[in-house]
């Protein structure tokens, strides 16, 4: 059985491009454009593990991550985002603080996404 993994971005190309190359290697892929779909989806159909941009509307990353932690500390979770800082930190390295395990900056490479999943889904890894 392959694992399921859940794309949350509102940007429809990334989803897009994201779902492609998952698909390629066998994963089971469900989208949702914000945090709120998101979140409804994941208790719907339940995954293994989450891939989630920081600026999204409705319901952001960082938002999405503390509601994703507080429902299922062990859930992996790959951040993304393609900029933003507060201070001197980026918005990317603050969802690490929050719980995101893997992160990547846009524009990615397919190989660097594969490689990100790969490290975070471990035997029984659910969300």
């Amino acid at each position: 059985m392959s694992a399921t993994i859940l794309v949350i971005d509102d940007d429809p190309a990334m989803r897009r491009y994201i779902k492609t190359a998952l698909e390629r290697e066998g994963y089971d892929v469900l989208e949702a454009a914000d945090g709120v779909e998101g979140m409804a989806l994941k208790r719907a159909r339940g995954v293994n593990l989450i891939i989630v941009d920081i600026f999204m509307p409705e319901k952001d990353g960082l938002e999405t991550i503390i509601e994703l932690r507080a429902e299922s500390p062990d859930c992996p979770i790959l951040a993304m985002s393609g900029g933003g800082s507060m201070g001197e930190m980026s918005f990317l390295d603050y969802s690490r603080q929050f719980g995101a395990r893997e992160l990547l900056r846009k524009p990615f490479k397919p190989a660097d996404l594969l490689a990100a999943v790969s490290r975070l889904l471990t035997p029984g890894a659910a969300c």
